[in-house]
């Protein structure tokens, strides 16, 4: 279905999946807007729903001890040409020439290969992420024993608040775990005391 539209009875076959299982999957994607469907005509036979992705995004999850991050991020808009680096602009002004060749000329081998070295640059990527996710659990950890000596739960939880939500302000706390300002403040004084530090 990333590829181009699809039967339900295809996708399950490309799955390995029953078509209950398919149809079910299908509908959430449908109510949650990912997917959309259509009726087609059949060669032979009455016409079938067609599903296509509707929607072109990526899924962030990141579970670890000391680490959860959830994100869903949309790369359906064309980014700023100021916002995006050298090397990504390159990749598009090759898409550009590429698109200005005459007919005659194949188009296929050097589209192929953008889409290579993109997933080579992808790839470096997503390596150099998890050696930043290793280093942060890491850091992460050692500041968990730092914590310890902190006897209220809800000391712990501030402090935690503060540093991954990376505000420290009284009000950002109390929103982000719907706490009372002022039991806020009195936590972070208790903290600042009992951890001797001028961090919040």
């Amino acid at each position: 279905m990333s590829q181009e539209p699809n039967y339900s009875f295809q996708l399950a076959k490309d799955t390995g999946l029953s078509q209950q299982q398919i149809a079910n999957h299908l509908k959430v994607m449908e109510e949650a807007g990912i997917v959309d469907s259509s009726k087609r005509s059949g060669i032979s036979g009455p016409s079938r729903l067609v599903y296509r992705l509707s929607k072109s995004f990526t899924i962030v999850l990141d579970v670890a001890p000391h680490i959860y991050n959830e994100k869903l991020v949309s790369f359906e808009v064309t980014p700023d040409r100021e916002l995006i680096s050298e090397g990504s602009v390159d990749f598009m002004d090759k898409i550009d020439e590429i698109l200005e060749y005459p007919k005659s000329r194949d188009r296929i081998e050097p589209l192929a290969q953008i889409i290579s070295d993109i997933d080579k640059e992808i790839s470096k990527l997503e390596k150099e992420r998890l050696v930043f996710l290793y280093i942060r659990n890491l850091v992460m950890s050692e500041t968990h024993k730092e914590i310890q000596v902190l006897d209220s739960a809800y000391a712990r939880r501030v402090i935690y608040s503060a540093i991954d939500e990376h505000d420290a302000t009284v009000s950002g706390i109390s929103k982000a775990l719907n706490l009372r300002e002022d039991f806020v403040r009195e936590t972070i004084e208790k903290i600042k005391k009992d951890l001797q530090t001028d961090y919040l």
